[in-house]
This record gives C-alpha cells, structure tokens and sequence, in this order.
C-alpha cells in the first residue's frame, strides 16, 4: 500500500510533527542528489510526487526529462521546500509566518525559509548544501511532563510513650515555690495598700472645704519680632488598591475531538498539527493553575471568526513556565477539514 503526501494529508486532516518532516526530508534528499548527478531535474516536486511506500518517502520519476542547470536546479529546492512547508502545517501553498500554524524550532524554520526565498542567490544552490545544513539541524525530543513530588508518609514508625516515675512527676509548687511566695506578698500589700486608700477617702468626707483664692495667672504676650513656622500637618494618604495581575496574552492549549466548536471542562486535550502545551492535559477550569510542557508562542489575541486569524506574537514561553487561567476560546476553524474542536486560553502570571 502507498499514498502520496496529500492524500495522507486529507486523510489525517492535519500535517506532520518536525521530526517526521525532517526524516521525509533525509530521506528524499538523496534521490534527489542522484537524480541531479545525472543531469537531470524533477521539475514537478510536490505532495503529489513524493509517495509513502513501506514508511518511506519515495520521490517519482520525472514525468518529463529537463536537463539539470543553476535554474532548474534551484527550482527543485524552491519546490522541496514548500513541501516541506505544507507537510508540518497541513496547509497547502502555504509560505510565510509557519511557526503561527505549527510548532516548529529555529533551525528547520531558517532551513525552509532559505529553500524557499525568490531570490536564486539567496537559496542553497546544491542539494548537498541542504544535507551538511539538515544534518546540523537537532531532531526534537518528546517532551518531558513534569511530575509533581510526593513525600512519602511513614506508616510503620512506633512512638513511645514516656513512663512516669518518682523523678518526674514532681508537685508544681516544688519547681515554683519562690515564684509563689512572691505573688502571695504582692496580693497581701496590694489589699493592704487598697485598705489604707479606703479610709483616708472616708476621713477626706467629713472635712469642710477651705477657700482657697486663686493665683493671678501669668498671661504672655507672644513677641511680634518672633516668626512661630507653622505647625506640619499630618494628611493621611489613602492606602492603594490592590492591583490585580493582568494578562499576559493568549496561547493555544490544544484541541478536543468533536466538530461542537465547545470543549467542556476536563475533557482531555489532543494534539493536531501542534502539540498540547499545558499539564495537567485537560481542558481547564478558570483560574486554574498550568504548566507549559513544550515552548508555546504567546499572542495578543486569540483567533477570531470569519477567517481566524491568529493573533500579533508578543512572546515566546518556555517549558516548566507556571500559568493561570483567565479566560477561554473554543471554536472550529470553518476554513479547514479539522474534525477538532481548538482551545486558546488567556493566561497570567501567578
């Protein structure tokens, strides 16, 4: 059994991850050389030409026999790389912003990008110029989920309880006797003291009342040559609001299998022609708490109907990146065959 790219393309309803793109490309690359050693040009390189036989990319023979110069042979890497371009997007005749529609590193983006530029001078010239540059190009790794650590609890450890001799069980008043002789004279002089007040108070009653007359009271005049400087006043400066975190942008999350364009909370995300970028891998409540498994682009907005277009790139997310949820999308991209249903969420910093 074997298909060219686009059929398998329709099929899936979604391209291919970076690494199997890379291995079509190494795996194509070589017929190509041969077929450019002797002379000769495909000319006609595309999805429809290149064929999955037994798992491996095969390239068809040339339906027209052109000889092989400077031009043609460019044109063959011109066309190889808009393969490659629509084999990790799933988008035919795709060419420019690729990293907005699939998760793709540095290297293969530049790698594509130069097979593809309109200027001759600027694209590889031979196909081994594209090997020794594919051959530096790392392939990516799975990534790691993170796993949140437990600490085991001891099951099996005995306490001892403590036995009670003579030596500690002690009377209290032993270990305080001076402490409590102490606040027993403190008691007594207090009553005493409290005694003594009580009856100079009752003698004070039975005293008649002296007119005493008042002292003439000493009134100052302030000196007018004196400049008293005014006094500061303390104002009170209302204490601020507390300021709430703002968002951060948007990023898409992944995608649940179904065409309702609605993703109900704790679904399981899945992967399209991107990966899930969050863990825990279901579809989160708001104000959840995150956390990137992969690098995730951050975008100013989410995409909004007719045409969906992705959002203005702000940043790029790392791996292990703590998040908050804030808000959620959900919609069905009516411009593709995808059978999924696509999650974006609005984040911030915890």
């Amino acid at each position: 059994m074997y298909s060219n790219y686009r059929s398998i393309i329709s099929v899936q309803g979604k391209g291919f991850s970076e690494a199997k793109t890379q291995e079509i490309l190494r795996q194509v690359l070589p017929q190509l050389a041969q077929l450019h050693s002797m002379g000769q040009v495909h000319g006609a390189i595309s999805l429809d030409t290149i064929f999955e036989i037994n798992n491996v990319a095969t390239l068809s023979a040339p339906f027209t026999s052109q000889s092989a110069n400077n031009l043609t042979i460019t044109k063959d890497i011109s066309d190889l790389g808009q393969v490659l371009a629509e084999l990790l997007t799933g988008k035919i005749g795709i060419r420019d912003n690729l990293d907005d529609h699939c998760m793709v590193s540095d290297q293969t983006l530049e790698l594509i990008t130069a097979m593809m530029q309109n200027s001759l001078t600027s694209r590889f010239r031979t196909v081994t110029d594209i090997q020794g540059y594919s051959n530096n190009v790392p392939t990516p790794q799975p990534a790691v989920y993170p796993v949140p650590a437990y600490i085991p609890i001891p099951t099996n450890v005995q306490y001892s309880q403590p036995t009670q001799t003579q030596d500690n069980i002690r009377p209290f008043f032993k270990k305080n006797a001076q402490t409590i002789i102490a606040i027993a004279s403190g008691l007594t002089m207090g009553l005493v003291a409290v005694g003594i007040f009580l009856a100079i108070n009752n003698s004070s009653k039975n005293l008649q009342p002296v007119a005493i007359s008042p002292e003439p009271q000493v009134v100052s005049t302030p000196d007018p040559s004196i400049t008293v400087p005014p006094q500061p006043q303390t104002v009170t400066t209302p204490a601020p609001a507390s300021i709430q975190p703002e968002s951060i942008g948007w990023i898409r999350i992944g995608a649940v299998r179904n065409t309702s364009g609605y993703a109900a909370v704790g679904n399981a995300l899945i992967s399209t022609t991107q990966p899930v970028t969050i863990s825990p891998m279901v579809v989160p409540a708001l104000k959840d708490r995150v956390i990137t498994i992969s690098g995730v682009n951050l975008r100013d907005d989410a995409p909004k109907p007719p045409l969906y277009k992705i959002g203005r790139k702000v940043s790029t997310l790392l791996a292990n990146q703590k998040l908050q949820i804030l808000n959620l999308k959900t919609f069905v991209d009516n411009n593709s065959s995808s059978p999924y249903t696509i999650v974006w969420a609005e984040v911030r910093l915890p």
